[in-house]
Order: C-alpha cells, then sequence, then structure tokens
C-alpha cells in the first residue's frame, strides 16, 4: 500500500512544479492535499479503489486524467475523486456525505 501511495505523490510532485503534496487517510478515502501557486487543491481515492488496483494503472489514471491540468490552470481550490469510473469534481464535504 505505501509504494503505492508514494508513487502517486511522485507523480504528483513531478507534474506539479513548485508542489507540496501532504497525505491523509481519512475514514475510507485516501486524500492528497495538493499545495502550490494555485489554490489548494485534494484528491481523494477510495480504499477499495487502491487496494484493488495495482501501481501501474494507479500512475496511469493520474496522468491519463491530466490533475495537473485542473490544479496549474486553476482559479479556484478543487476537490477532485479518482475512481474506476473516471475523475470527478466533487463537493468539500464529499469525503462527509459519501454513503
Amino acid at each position: 500500500m505505501e509504494e503505492k501511495i508514494n508513487s502517486i505523490k511522485a507523480v504528483l510532485s513531478k507534474t506539479i512544479p513548485n508542489s507540496n503534496i501532504e497525505y491523509q487517510f481519512d475514514n475510507e478515502f485516501h486524500k492528497f492535499c495538493i499545495k502550490s501557486e494555485q489554490p489548494t487543491c485534494w484528491l481523494y481515492l477510495d480504499r477499495d479503489y487502491i487496494d484493488d488496483s495495482d501501481e501501474v494503472s494507479l500512475i496511469n489514471l493520474v496522468r491519463i486524467y491530466h490533475i495537473e491540468d485542473k490544479v496549474l490552470k486553476g482559479d479556484k481550490s478543487y476537490w477532485l475523486y479518482l475512481s474506476d469510473n473516471g475523475l470527478h469534481e466533487v463537493g468539500g464535504n464529499f469525503t462527509k456525505t459519501k454513503p
């Protein structure tokens, strides 16, 4: 599990210049707080989704959905949820309200 988390952090750090990626685990979600020159963004991934995916697939998803574009071109904070159904913008209370 730790290798997968570190790989995701490494990809985010590499694709988002001058960023600081903080990781948290809360309830059933892996949370990545992306702090850069733009407003802070959050990336959420389901615990089960990370458990069920291999490291290469997770890295590819981060790259395929160009999360860095949302962060670097954003003029506001974003809360993003990445799953096998794609990348979705969600609200800041997402992890508290998702069943």
